[in-house]
C-alpha cells in the first residue's frame, strides 16, 4: 500500500510538470523517484532479492516509503513556495540576462578546445578515447586538483560547442567553428569514453540546445527514458573493456533482453542505499552536516584536510565493512544522514524551492528572449541532466561534476561583460 500510495503521488507530479513544461529539474526529480523508488523498488520487493544486500525488512520498507512521502511533502512545499514572488535566488540580472557579446568567446573556446583534443590525443591514443576503460588520464598527483582540471576542460570543451551552436542557429554565422568543436567534443569525450551520466549531460545539453521543437512538444520525456533504459545500459559494455574487444551487438541483445531483471542490479540501488543508510543513522546517529560540508569542500585536498569525509555512500558502506564501497546516496539519504528524519523534510524544501526557482526563472526569461540568446541557455539543460543522476547519489561526486560546469560558465558570463 506504501508503494503504491507513493507511485500514484509521483506519477500525478511527472504528469503535472509535463502539463507545465517539456522538460525540468522538477520533472528530472520525480521521474527519477518513479523510476528508483517505486518501479525498481517494487521489482526488487518482488523478487526478494535488493542490490547488495538482498533481503529487506517489511517494517524498514514501510518506514522508508512513509519517509518517501515526507519527503515528496517536502519537496512540493519548496516548489509551490517558489511560485510565490519572493526575491529570486539568483540574481535574473546574470542568470538570465541576454547574452549579447558571447560571440566574443567563439574563438578562444574554440582554441581551449583543440588544444585539450589534441593533449587527449597525444596522451591517451584516440582508440582508447573511445572506450571508458581506456580513456582515463590525470593531470596531477593529487586527486582534487587532477578531477578539477579535468571537469574544467570538460566544461570548456562543452560549451565550445554549445556556444558556437547557439551563435549559428541566432546569426547563421561561423559554421566551421560548430563543426570543429563538435568534433573535438565527441573525439575527447565520446559517449562511450566517459562515465553514463558524463555522456547523459554533455548529449542531451547538444541535443535539447540543437532542437527548437523539443522545446515545445512533449517528446523529451520518451526519448530520455529510452536512453535510460537502453543506451546507457549499453555504454556500461565499455566500462571495463577496451573499444574494439567489446561485442556491440552481444551487449545490446543483453541490455533488451534483460530489461526485466535489469532492475535488480547495482545502478538501481537508490531505493537499497536509502534503506541502509537509515539504519546506520538508527545505529550511529547523525553526522549533523558534516557529510554537507564536505560536498560543498571538494576542492580542498585531503593533504590539507586529514579528516575530509568520503562521500555517504562509501561511509554507509565502511560502517557495513563493504569491500565494494563505490554505492550510490539518494538525496533524501543524504538529508538523512546529515540531519536527521525531521531534517530531512526542512532539506527536501530546500531542494524544491531550489530547483523550482530554476526552473520558473528559466522558462519564463526564455518566453522573453525570443531568438536573442539567454546567459542560462548555455547551463541550464546541461544541469538538469546531472540533477537525475545527483538524485541517485551520492551528492559529493554529482555535486563536483555540476560546480565544475557553473563554475566555468560563470567565469564565461563575467568575462563577457568586460
Amino acid at each position: 500500500m506504501t508503494f503504491a500510495m507513493n507511485g500514484v503521488i509521483w506519477l500525478w507530479l511527472v504528469v503535472r510538470e509535463l502539463y507545465r513544461r517539456p522538460y525540468s529539474f522538477q520533472l528530472m526529480h520525480w521521474v527519477f523517484c518513479l523510476l528508483f523508488y517505486f518501479f525498481a523498488a517494487l521489482i526488487q520487493y518482488t523478487n526478494n532479492d535488493f542490490p547488495w544486500i538482498g533481503f529487506r525488512d517489511d517494517t524498514l520498507l514501510i518506514k522508508t516509503n512513509l519517509l518517501l512521502t515526507l519527503w515528496t511533502v517536502g519537496v512540493f512545499v519548496g516548489s509551490e513556495v517558489a511560485r510565490i514572488r519572493t526575491k529570486t535566488l539568483l540574481k535574473r540580472s546574470f542568470f538570465n540576462g541576454v547574452w549579447s557579446n558571447f560571440e566574443r568567446l567563439l574563438l578562444p573556446l574554440l582554441l581551449v578546445s583543440v588544444c585539450n583534443t589534441v593533449y587527449r590525443i597525444n596522451t591517451v591514443g584516440i582508440v582508447n578515447l573511445l572506450a571508458r576503460a581506456t580513456s582515463g588520464m590525470s593531470f596531477s598527483d593529487n586527486q582534487s586538483l587532477s578531477m578539477l582540471v579535468g571537469h574544467s576542460l570538460q566544461a570548456f570543451t562543452y560549451f565550445a560547442a554549445i556556444l558556437s551552436l547557439l551563435n549559428w542557429k541566432k546569426n547563421r554565422t561561423h559554421g566551421m567553428y560548430v563543426i570543429v568543436s563538435v568534433l573535438c567534443l565527441l573525439i575527447s569525450y565520446f559517449p562511450t569514453g566517459v562515465s553514463r551520466y558524463t555522456a547523459a549531460g554533455i548529449y542531451i545539453g547538444l541535443l535539447l540546445t540543437y532542437s527548437n521543437k523539443l522545446k515545445r512538444n512533449r517528446i523529451f520525456i520518451l526519448l530520455f527514458l529510452a536512453a535510460f533504459m537502453i543506451i546507457l545500459p549499453f555504454l556500461n559494455a565499455f566500462r571495463n573493456t577496451a573499444f574494439f574487444e567489446v561485442e556491440a551487438k552481444e551487449a545490446l541483445e543483453s541490455v533488451v533482453g534483460g530489461l526485466s531483471s535489469v532492475w535488480l542490479e547495482g545502478d538501481y540501488d537508490a531505493y537499497t542505499m536509502l534503506t541502509l543508510t537509515i539504519e546506520y543513522v538508527e545505529l550511529y546517529g547523525i553526522t549533523w552536516g558534516y557529510q554537507l560540508l564536505g560536498v560543498f569542500l571538494f576542492w580542498l585536498p585531503r593533504s590539507i584536510w586529514n579528516a575530509k569525509p568520503v562521500g555517504s555512500g562509501y561511509h554507509v558502506a565502511s560502517a557495513l565493512s563493504w569491500r565494494f564501497r563505490n554505492v550510490s546516496c539518494p538525496l533524501p539519504g543524504e538529508g538523512i544522514i546529515n540531519f536527521g528524519f525531521v531534517g530531512m523534510f526542512f532539506f527536501a524544501v530546500i531542494i524544491g524551492l531550489i530547483i523550482a526557482k530554476i526552473d520558473r526563472s528559466y522558462w519564463r526569461n526564455l518566453e522573453t528572449t525570443g531568438k536573442r540568446v539567454n546567459r542560462s541557455s548555455a547551463i541550464y539543460v546541461v544541469c538538469m541532466a546531472f540533477f537525475f543522476f545527483m538524485c541517485r547519489g551520492d551528492l559529493l561526486s554529482s555535486f563536483a561534476y555540476m560546480i565544475a560546469y557553473v563554475a566555468v560558465w560563470v567565469c564565461l558570463v563575467v568575462l563577457t561583460r568586460f
